[in-house]
């Protein structure tokens, strides 16, 4: 099979593609193909009414796919906000300068490592949150 290159040099006419125009009887679209004539590996050429129909049956098909998926269970999906407003509040709280000065006067064992959001700084030295079950960073 020889590889076809577009090369167009200078002082010559640039060379039409080899695409052959065909009007559809249908709705008047221009359809476009190889004119070769072998057969090729692309589907049948649609006209846009039919692509529009196809997009608009798969668009619908996905949103009854994505209703059913969240109607499977709902107890499951109430639980998963939950945890997830959870996390996002505990996250979204900031150790002020007021709660850190509250630890200075605490012992270390005294101090909940899984309730802190940051490192604090006690009798006993510093406090670092539990990051159990959270994703490294990447």
């Amino acid at each position: 099979m020889a590889r076809t290159l577009n090369v167009q040099t200078p002082g010559e006419a640039p060379k039409t593609p080899d695409i052959d125009t065909d009007v559809t009887a249908q709705g008047g679209d221009t359809v476009l193909g190889p004119s070769d004539g072998q057969p090729s590996d692309a589907p049948a050429a649609l006209t846009i009414e039919e692509l529009k129909a196809k997009i608009a049956a798969l668009e619908a098909e996905n949103k009854t796919l994505a209703a059913k998926k969240a109607a499977r269970d709902p107890e499951a999906n109430r639980k998963a906000a939950a945890v997830a407003d959870a996390e996002f509040d505990r996250a979204s709280r900031a150790v002020t300068r007021a709660d850190r000065e509250k630890f200075r006067h605490m012992s270390a064992d005294e101090v909940d490592p899984s309730t802190l959001v940051a490192a604090v700084l006690t009798k006993d030295g510093w406090v670092a949150p539990d990051q159990t079950g959270q994703k490294p960073k990447a």
